[in-house]
């Protein structure tokens, strides 16, 4: 079973499997908005393993398909552009995205779940 998830830009395939049924669905390819969305904060645990597998160089194909539950049957290019751009959304809410975050916060006196 597949599911919709529509964007600005683009119609994304969310993954129907996902190891951890406590985890948000996952996309087929990361969001790349400039600001932290809803499906970041549902996916920050599944940012921090992705962080943690790629420091410990683990293989990425097996990362994909208990991270981000990837199918077996996937191809790799499928695969990787789904690893490659969920590990650089990661870094990229570590970066840029936590300091918007602080700012946001800073400014309003709020923190936003």
């Amino acid at each position: 079973m597949l599911f919709i998830w529509q964007s600005t830009v683009e119609e994304i395939l969310v993954m129907s499997v996902q190891s951890d049924p406590n985890c948000a669905k996952i996309l087929s390819c990361a969001l790349n908005e400039s600001v932290i969305t809803d499906y970041d904060r549902a996916n920050f645990l599944t940012y921090a393993r992705l962080l943690d597998a790629a420091d410990e160089n683990t293989d990425w194909r097996e990362n994909a398909r208990t991270i981000l539950g990837c199918d077996k049957a996937a191809d790799d290019e499928t695969m990787r552009r789904c690893w490659d751009s969920h590990l650089a959304r990661a870094r990229w809410i570590i970066g840029d995205g936590l300091a918007l975050m602080v700012g946001a916060e800073s400014e309003t006196g709020e923190i936003s779940p």
